[in-house]
This record gives C-alpha cells, structure tokens and sequence, in this order.
C-alpha cells in the first residue's frame, strides 16, 4: 500500500445493476474495492437514481479518514452536489460521475441535476405527531415561508411530563432527506408540568448540521390538563400489558401488539388488578403500562417488581423478561404499586458478556461470536475487559455488551444504541479498560464505563519494502484459484478469499503451479473449497492430489473422477454434491475402490460414500463390507436396501428416508449410532432370525416396553417377538414367543404385547417358541414423547397422532371456529414422508387443517411432504434448515388453490433447495401455464422449484414478493397484459432466465423484479409489442433489459418467412381470418419425430397456452413475427405453422426449413498471417493469444475444456471461433 490510499465508497449495494461503485457497498477493502483514485481522480458510470458516497483516505497503517460534504468545493462542483453528512447526487439518466480529490477538498463533477425537496414533513412521538415515525403522514408538512425558512405550529396538545423525539425527513421519504440522520432525533426536554402546550417547530435547511438553529421548537404553556370526564363506566387508571408481541409471528403472545398502549387497540387489559396471557416457546419482555383518561400513558418494569411473590426466573434491567422454555400461560398483576409475575418460567442466565464495536479496538465489527472479547467475571458481579496498546487515531469510537454471545440474549445499550469514546484528542497508542456493571440499572452513567491511558504516539512510518513479499495464501491467474503454501514445494487450494466474486464456471485444477520462479505441486483441497461454486458442472483432479477435505464439491457436479494417488479422503467431502451421480476410482488407486459409482476403501470394507443423485431404488451392500462410514449416505431414492452377513456397523448421520424395506441377513444385527439411519416405519424382513440388544443405541427404541409397536406393508401372521435374558448360545432366561396382533382402526400397523424385557429381542419369520423358566425382573413402560413417533397419546389441547396414512407423528392446536393447526415438533424429530391430513378428529369432533405453523417443520429430514388442498396459510421459517434433501412436494389442490396459499416468508414454502419438485394435480410442475381464472400470485408462491417457463398471461393482475426467486433452471417469462403489480425480487436470483416477453403497455415500476448476484440484465432478451417499445426504454429497471421489439410486419404474401442467426431464428406468419390460435412446431430432423419446441399464439399473434375468447382479429393485422432462442449454430431446423379456427380444425398449415448462421471452427487471416482451430474442446494458434467467453471473461485457463461460442484476441484483433 502507498503512502496514502483514496477511494470512493457509497451505497453502491443499492444498485441492482451493479454499475455504480462495481456494486460495494461502503466497502474499504483496497483489495475488493475497484474504486481506488488514480492521480487524485476517479470518473464512475452512475445509472438514474440518488447516489450517496465519501472519500476515503487510508494511510500506510490503516487507518482511515472519511470525508463528505464538510469537504466538498460547492464552488467548483457541479450543481445538484449536495447531502447533509454523505456527499449526495440525483442523476435524472445514467451517466458519468468525476470525483477529485487534492489532500483538502473534494470536487464533484457529471450529469447530476438538483434534486428537489418539495416538502419538508415532522415525524416522531405519536403524542405529538398523531402517528409514531411516519414520514408520509402529510398532516405533519412545514409551511414555507419564503425565506427558505419551514414552519409547522400545533396548538392544545395535551404533553404529560416528560421528553418528545422529532426530526425532519424530506419527500415524505427517509432516503430523500433526512435531519437529523440515521437513528438520531432532537428532543424536547423541558416540559415539567403536565398541561396544554401550543409547539411551533422551525426548520432552516440552509444551516449546517452542526448547528444548534438547523431545526428549533419554542414551548408555549396553554393551560392545565383540562377536568376528568365524565365515563361511569371506566375506571382510571386503566391498567395494560405491552411488550414485544409482533415478535411472534402466531400472533398469540399479546395477540401481536408491540408495546401498544391503545386502550381500543390492545386487549391485554387488566381486570380486577390482573391479567393471564398465552406465550409461546422463547424470550418475551413487557411492562404494565397505566393509561389515564387524557391517554397519558406511564410505563413499569423491574424497579416494581416484586421478587418474592413472583415466579423465580424472571430477569430484566428496564423491561420485564422471562424465557418460556415451552408454550404456557403467564399471570401479571399489579396493585398501583408493585407488580407480581407468574407462570412456567426457565432460567435464561447469561454465562458470558461480549464487547462488540469498531474493529480498531475489538478486531471485527460488531462481531458477537468474537470470544477474543469476552469480558472477565470481577465475582461481584461486575465485568472488566482491558485492550493494550491499541494504536488509535483522533476521533470517536461505538462500544456496546451483549449476552451469550447473541443480541437476542442480552444487549446495552438496546437495539441500535452504542456507548462512545469521545475524549481522544491525541493520535497513538493507548491501554482501555471496560468495565460492565450488572447491577446498575440501564440508566445509569455507571453501568457501562471505559477508562483511557495515553501509552505513546505512533510509530514512524516504516520503510518501504524493497522487494513484494512472499505471502502464504495466493490467486493464480492461469487457474483463477487461490491457493495456500504448505511447505517449500506443495500447495493446497482452498476457498476463494474475496467472498463477492465466488468460483465460477468448470474447474480445472493444475499438478503444478508457478510462484515467483518457484513450482509447487498441489497436493490438496482444503475444506468448502468449491461448495459456494456458480454454474460449475465439472471438476478435474490432478494426478498431484493427495488429499480432499470437507464440504469439498458444490451441489451442481454429476460425476467425480479421483486419480491414482488420492490417499485421505474426509468425511463429509462430498456433502454437498447433492447432484452427484457416480464417483469413479483410478484403478491405479491403492487406497480407494468404486463399484457402480459407490465409493469404498480398497478392500471394500468400508462404504464412503453412496452418491446423493444415484437413482437406483434398491441397493444390495457387498459381501465383505463391514462398516457404512459417517454421513456416507444421504439418498432419497433407496427404497430397498439389503445388509450383508459381514456388516458390523452403521455410523451416524446417514439418511435413507425413503426406505421402505429392510432386507436384514446378519444373524447379529449391526450397531447403528443414528436413529435417522433407517425410518423406523419401514418394513424389516428378516432372513432367519434377527437378536436386538438392549443396550444398543438404535434397535433400543423398539425394546423398554410391555407392548411393542411395528408397521409392516405385509402381514404379520408368521412374525413373533421372543425375548431372554443374555446373548449368544448363553441363554440364561428364555420367554414365550408373542404373536404380532392388528392395531385397531391403523391399517399396516401391528403390536405385540411382550413379557417384561430384561436384555434382549428377537423378531423371527415363523413360528418358534421358547418356554419360559425365568422370573418377571423388568416391567418399564415406554415412554411417550418425539423420539418414539410410533405411540399415540394425548394432553390437555395437544395431540399426537397418526396422519391419515399412519406414516408419521405430526401435532396440531385446535381452534375455536373448528380449524386445526399443524405445530412445531418441539425437538424436529421429523423425518421420511409426510401425508398432512385435510382434517383430524379429537374427542369425536372433525377439524378442517387450514394451518401449518411458524417453524413447524423446522429442521425436517423430510423429503416427500404432500400437502392438502385445505391448507390456507404457512408461518414464517415452516420449512427452515431442512436443507438435506432435494424435496418433492405433492399438493392436492389446483394452481389457483397454490397461488392462494399466503406463505410468511421465503423458508415458509416446503422446499429446501433449488431445483425442488412441485407437483400439482399429479404433475410435476415444470412449465406453469397459469389459469385464465387467476388474478393474483401470493407471496414466494413458486420461489426456488424447478421450472422451465412461467407463462402468466390471462387475467393476472398482481404477482407476489419473491414469488419466483431462485428458481435457477427458469429459462422464459410471459408477462401478461393485465399485470399491474409485481412484488420485490419476484424473479430474483432466476439465474437462468433467457428471455422475458412483457406484454403490459405500462410495466409496473421496477423494484428489483429481476437481478441478483449472477444476473446480467443487459443479456437478458426482453420483447416487447413495438408500440409499447419506448415506455419500457424510457423506465429504470425496463432499460436495462436487451429490449426487443415485437414487430407486425407487413407481409405481401402468404408464406412463411424465416430469419435465421446463430442460436435463434425470426419466424413471420400471414395473419389468417378465420383464425383463433397459431401453433409453430420446431423439429430437428425432416421426418417429424424429433420435437424440439412448440408455441402457441392467440389470434393477435401473442404467445399463450391457451385460447382466448375475444373479438374476430383486426382486419389490418397482416401477419405475426416470434424470435425462438436456444438453438445451435450451422444446424438445419425442419418448422410448420399450423393455424386452426375457434372449433380446433386446421385451417392452413405450412413447412420448411432453415439454417441457424455458420461460425467456423477454423480461421485464416492472410493479411495478418494468423491461423486459428478449434477441436475437441481446445483452441490452437500460431500465435500467443487470449480467449474469452461472449461474457468478456477470460477463460484461457480452460483452453481443452472449452465447447461452444468463444472470442480470440491476437495481436489486438479479434475472432469468434465456434469450438465443437
């Protein structure tokens, strides 16, 4: 770094396009920064919009000095320069932006205009302002009086004692102006005596900042609070309960209010002096708020509570909290003057407190997991944390605690609040001590203190090395990877350490590379090197590698080749790699085995890893193997699987939750560490006999009990349960086998009523007996909660029981209005398929399940979930963390009842990764036609399924938030005309869209529809109806699509004219009069039997699925034109266009053919003597050269593994070259 570094930073994040800053937002990193001052300027692209930024000045030590609008040259600066503390501008279209800067002043030069502030708007205490914090209530707009000047009185408002926060915001939005900015309000502070005020508020916007004049209010005393009216049937006080309800996403836990103190709104109301509230599972904090009768609200917490008549386990230092370790009531009563907390309350103590704040003192910024800060226990309850020589510069730095290392925990100051060290008027080096006193109250100046010892001044500044120095972790541009030095000659790849520019593309890892003349074999691939990876489909492995760790592989490779002298491989290496199909082994590998892509040690003892992605639904383990290894199978599509007779153990965390049969041949069952290893409900068949130990881990789940329950598909006639006390032929107590019995009104299920166990089971396929010659020792029951999901059982409102199909154990709340509710499983023990009922019967009454709770499948292993149609609304995180498993979704419902459902959020709809399968009406959904019927798509609706193509013409009108984000396989959009409204981020992260054909003539106002980390809008194809054309060029967001126009040309005949390019084709069609729909079919060869796609179009040539019913066509419509994307370049293309009139009979039918645009695969310029050939993925020349991919990307590194469109520069010219 130079003596000095400058650059610019801002809310570039805000910029979905990503120009404006390379899209960092206020990043200082030197080295992910590209806006760094060359010469002391810099000139940016800025697209329409306003724009905040400062300069950054950062010296040779680090540290920084940030500059805004205290710094700039209004003079020399263009107009429209302005901000209050950021430097700001408005660009009214995209343009360019010169920010220069001398070592004094900032200079500010482009295409901004002035942005104007056309109203200045008052917001902050309800009590005053009639609303709390909202800048859109106009009611609160400043009067100008001309002199720049803003004035806004209010009269006879009835202030208690007590302090008032306001500010100013301009255009009714916080982003347009805001004073005083962030979190920070003025106050009024004097009002000592409860009455009528009349406040007039002044605001001069031409001020500074720092000036006490820039926003004032003068106090008039009016009068005393006017006489107690007359209401006999209210008693004053009224006494409430407010706290964090809105925290609760069911709304019970004060029914959702959050700190109201409405008397009509919040119906926490005491009677009688009390009050019991239901609270669900979690932390809840409140106060008892006494309301008078002018609706002068006072507030109590801790300072009145009363320990020893309320429950133990109730903490706080300002507000009331308690922990609820499960769901329950809490009473809350109070007398005028102390209050008394009851109920089921668990301790929620803090173990540990941590300094969080400015990374110059604690390392990482507000980092609350950084143990390096935990503060030291004094045993008084006071905490001490000292930082030694910590080089400072001049200004002020944020500190603050937290509990358990969590804001949730514990944390002063609360929410956005910071203590500052404000006294440092000297450079250098200083000791700080931080003390934390727990039993001060929070508003205490003692509570959280710091004392400040000056050490000495900086250090000087150090010379300026000679030569670059050698680093342990680097990028190498040949491989695009970044690597660690191990020793003096091997090197490890490990993660890419600039986290916004992850791996992208198909890797290639080298044997060997190069640093400073040095050459360093790679010898290993660290932990999670790959896992983050974009768009990458293959890896390859030197013949260097020796060792693979964790989490290694992404979740988009199909297949992994491991070369000769791979010799330690971890655990969990291919966790990741959900689409991974086969593994193979060099033979030459004398540690590592594969058979039929399953991967083994050598010997075939161990079992490593068995492939997520591997589609074969039974699985026979090979004779000799003795151990399936740690997490070395995670497969959703084993339905059968056969143990051989050498299996001894089955470690943790493999999952098969879809296994249906167990084929068992081992006469001793093998030791199973993991009850998720096999669902329990699957059938067990077994070969002979089969001995079950007491004391093991997994088969104990079926044993401490007088009555054992079993699901079987096939009859039990010929099974029976025997059971005797030690092993082996050592058989000191034997008793009576039992014959498995029916369980009544549960199809499949069966139950055998057993004598006292003592040590060990037997379940043998035929009718042997053993007669009973021991005593009766053991007669335990089981017992009955979520980790036995085979019993069923009942308390006070909620239930367990078998779903319809007796495949699991799901728990409901019953509601008044008789509707049930699915509920979490409170230790997310669900696993296998789930069948979710459309009713359930308790006590002999029906309830319709309408509702699947907040985080009631939190944490499933579930990778079949079928859903009924009766369901209506999803909590919020329903389906969180249950990211193991591709999931296929069953609803029985139609797509309207889906685009009804109102899910809370995106981890609300029952998926967990991308590419999961939605089936609708026993179809997969993969194209969405959605139905005339339809208006409106509910929020995250379709987010992350594996569809094609969405078409939404018809009668839709309104799309969700986020209601297709990250469905990544999506490749074309239809957009209907009647759309008006479209959701945040509806089509964000769809990484893979193509083409966008919008119908609408006034598209809604662009809100991040489409984008995200891999979307490029300008590459996104966008047709629109020519005449619609410069509405959408003329609108953010709009414009930056690859628009193109849907032409009607005038065609003079009545053929069929085709436009063939490289990968697309321009089809124009005759306009028929007779005619309803156009259907255009695509074949590869001239026989017809090869489809490649087929589009249907309405009588005005717009493309649908379906006919609409509408008036005869225009008589001026001479014809159509539709461009078809997605082809191959130099290929013949065989297409009809078949028109048909309003009864389905065709009409007119016509055929040809056409081929897409040739690109060579071999160049010759003779005037430049270059010669270029492409074969067999590699590109050659007689020259040295460069390759590029159609994104500008180079990709030279991957020259031999290359296939498709590429572009070569030589000599500073250019050629695109087709690699085959």
């Amino acid at each position: 770094m130079s003596a000095q570094t400058v650059l610019i930073v801002g809310n570039g994040g805000d910029d979905a396009t990503g120009t404006w800053l390379g899209g960092k937002n206020w990043d200082t990193n030197v080295t992910d920064n590209p806006n760094v001052m060359t010469d002391g300027s810099i000139t940016l692209d800025a697209p329409a919009g306003t724009w905040a930024f400062k300069v950054v000045s950062i010296d040779e030590d680090g540290y920084q000095s940030w500059l805004g609008t205290e710094s700039v040259d209004f003079e020399n600066s263009s107009e429209g320069v302005s901000g209050n503390d950021n430097i700001t501008f408005y660009m009214p279209q995209a343009g360019q932006i010169t920010v220069s800067f001398d070592g004094e002043l900032i200079t500010v030069v482009g295409d901004c205009a002035e942005y104007k502030i056309d109203v200045y708007t008052l917001l902050g205490d309800s009590t005053i302002f009639g609303t709390q914090d909202d800048p859109t209530n106009s009611a609160n707009d400043m009067i100008a009086n001309g002199d720049g000047t803003y004035t806004k009185v209010y009269e006879n408002v009835l202030l208690p004692v007590g302090e008032f926060g306001f500010k100013v915001v301009g255009n009714h939005a916080y982003s347009a102006y805001e004073y005083p900015y962030a979190y920070m309000y003025n106050y009024i502070q004097n009002v000592d005596a409860d009455g009528l005020y009349n406040i007039t508020f002044t605001f001069n916007p031409n001020e500074p900042n720092d000036s006490e004049n820039k926003l004032t209010y003068e106090l008039e005393y009016v009068g005393a609070m006017p006489e107690e009216p007359e209401n006999p049937d209210v008693t004053y006080p009224v006494y409430l309960v407010a706290g964090n309800g809105n925290d609760d996403p069911t709304g019970t836990w004060l029914s959702g209010f959050y700190w109201s103190f409405s008397t009509t709104d919040n119906p926490n109301i005491m009677t009688d002096g009390s009050v019991t509230l239901y609270a669900p599972e979690g932390t809840w904090a409140f106060k008892v708020v006494a309301v008078d009768e002018y609706g002068i609200s006072t507030w109590y917490g801790m300072e009145r509570l009363d320990t020893l008549q309320s429950s133990p386990g109730i903490y706080g230092s300002d507000n009331i909290q308690v922990y609820m370790k499960q769901p329950g009531d809490i009473t809350v009563s109070f007398n005028g003057e102390s209050i008394v907390v009851k109920g089921d309350f668990s301790q929620n103590t803090i173990d540990t407190y941590t300094l969080i704040g400015d990374s110059i003192i604690f390392g990482t910024q507000d980092d609350v997991t950084n143990t390096a800060n935990d503060m030291i226990s004094n045993g008084d309850g006071t905490y001490t944390k000292v930082y030694e020589n910590v080089l400072l510069p001049v200004g002020e730095f944020g500190f603050k605690v937290v509990g358990n290392h969590a804001y949730s925990a514990y944390e002063y100051p609360a929410a956005w609040m910071y203590k500052y060290i404000y006294n440092l008027d000297a450079e250098g080096f200083y000791n700080i001590t931080f003390t934390f006193d727990t039993n001060e109250l929070d508003d205490s100046d003692n509570k959280l203190t710091y004392e400040l010892e000056y050490v000495g001044a900086m250090p000087e500044e150090p010379e300026e090395p000679e030569e670059i120095p050698e680093t342990l972790i680097f990028f190498d541009e040949s491989s695009m990877l970044y690597y660690l030095i191990t020793s003096d000659s091997t090197v490890a790849v490990i993660p890419t350490q600039n986290e916004d520019v992850p791996y992208s593309g198909d890797i290639v890892v080298p044997n060997q590379i190069y640093r400073y003349g040095n050459r360093y074999d790679v010898t290993a691939i660290h932990d999670k090197a790959f896992r983050t990876n974009n768009n990458t489909y293959s890896i390859t492995l030197p013949e260097s590698l020796v060792s693979i760790g964790r989490n290694v592989f992404p979740n988009t490779i199909s297949f992994i080749e491991l070369p000769g002298n791979v010799a330690d491989i971890s655990e969990y290496a291919f966790q990741w790699a959900y689409n991974l199909s086969a593994i193979n082994v060099s033979l030459f590998n004398e540690n590592y085995a594969s058979h039929d892509g399953v991967l083994y040690t050598k010997d075939s003892t161990e079992l490593l890893h068995y492939p997520s992605a591997k589609r074969d639904t039974s699985f026979v383990l090979p004779f000799g193997n003795k151990v399936i290894t740690k997490g070395a199978i995670d497969n959703s599509y084993i339905k059968e699987i056969t143990l051989c007779k050498t299996l001894t153990s089955i470690e943790n965390s493999n999952y098969m939750p879809n296994v249906t049969k167990i084929i068992a041949n081992p006469v001793l069952p093998p030791m199973v560490k993991n009850v998720a290893t096999f669902p329990f409900e699957a059938e067990l068949v077994v070969n002979g006999h089969m001995e079950l130990y007491l004391n093991d881990e997994y088969w104990s789940n079926f044993l401490d009990s007088k009555r054992i329950y079993f699901k079987n598909t096939a009859a039990f006639d010929s099974v029976y349960v025997h059971c005797w006390k030690g092993q082996g032929s050592e058989y000191s107590t034997i008793y009576p086998g039992k014959k498995m019995q029916p369980v009544e009104g549960q199809k499949d299920w069966y139950y055998c009523d057993i004598l006292p166990l003592t040590e060990n089971v037997i379940f043998s396929a035929g009718g042997l007996t053993y007669e009973n010659h021991a005593d009766r020792t053991k007669t335990a029951d089981i017992v009955l909660d979520d980790a036995n999901p085979y019993f069923i059982y009942s308390t006070g409102s909620w239930v367990s029981s078998f779903d319809q199909k007796g495949d699991t154990t799901l728990s409901y709340q019953f509601n008044d209005d008789g509707t049930a509710t699915l509920v979490a499983d409170a230790d997310y023990k669900f696993r296998g398929e789930f069948n979710i009922p459309s009713t359930i019967t308790r006590d002999g009454k029906t309830y319709s399940v309408t509702q699947i709770a907040a985080e009631a499948f939190c944490g499933t292993f579930s990778t079949v979930i079928r859903i009924p149609q009766s369901i209506k609304s999803v909590g919020k995180d329903a389906f969180n963390y249950g990211y193991r498993h591709k999931h296929r979704i069953y609803y029985e419902g139609t797509i309207a009842d889906w685009c009804a459902i109102e899910f809370a959020n995106l981890k609300s709809i029952p998926q967990t990764i991308e590419h999961s399968e939605l089936w609708i009406e026993g179809k997969l959904l993969q194209d969405l036609y959605l139905p005339s019927t339809v208006k409106s798509i509910g929020n995250y609706a379709f987010a992350n399924y594996n569809l094609r193509s969405v078409n939404l013409s018809g009668q839709l009108e309104s799309i969700g938030e986020s209601s297709f984000e990250g469905c990544t396989n999506l490749r074309t959009v239809i957009l209907g005309e009647n759309i008006t409204s479209m959701g945040s981020k509806a089509f964000y992260n769809a990484s893979g869209v193509t083409e966008v054909y919008a119908n609408m003539p006034t598209p809604p106002v662009f809100n991040q529809f489409f984008g995200g980390d891999d979307v490029n809008l300008s590459l996104i194809k966008l047709y629109v109806p020519e005449k619609y054309v410069r509405v959408y060029q003329s609108m953010d967001g709009w414009k930056e699509f690859d628009i193109v126009p849907l032409v009607d040309e005038e065609i003079t005949d009545d053929q069929v004219h085709t436009k063939p390019s490289i990968n697309s084709v321009v089809i124009q069609w005759p306009a028929v009069q007779e005619a309803d729909t156009y259907t255009i079919n695509i074949w590869i060869d001239v026989d017809q039997t090869e489809l490649i796609c087929s589009l249907v179009f309405n009588k005005y040539g717009m493309l649908v699925n379906i006919t609409f019913e509408r008036n005869a066509v225009d008589a001026d419509l001479k014809g159509f034109s539709h461009i078809i994307t997605g082809l191959d370049a130099n290929q013949t293309y065989f297409y009809s266009v078949e028109t048909k009139d309003e009864e389905d009979n065709i009409i007119d039918t016509q055929v040809g053919d056409f081929v897409t645009i040739d690109i060579p695969t071999s160049i010759q310029d003779v005037a430049d003597n270059i010669t270029l050939t492409a074969s067999n993925g590699r590109i050659d020349a007689n020259a040295d050269f460069t390759i590029y991919n159609v994104l500008g990307k180079n990709v030279t590194s991957h020259n031999g593994h290359l296939k498709g469109v590429y572009i070569v520069s030589i000599n500073d010219e250019r050629y695109k070259i087709l690699v085959p």
